[in-house]
């Protein structure tokens, strides 16, 4: 994985990595899991 691209993951805010979430799991399919999302998101930070 390219460390510039983990680098400003490190620097995100929770906010913008819960959008980051968000946005890939609606692209990935429709059902959503805002849990798992919120859960995924503090566990990287």
């Amino acid at each position: 994985m390219n460390r510039n691209i983990r680098d400003e993951i490190a620097l995100m805010s929770n906010y913008e990595i819960i959008i980051m979430l968000f946005r890939y799991n609606i692209l990935k399919n429709q059902q959503l899991c805002i849990y798992c999302l919120i859960n995924m998101a503090f566990g990287i930070s």
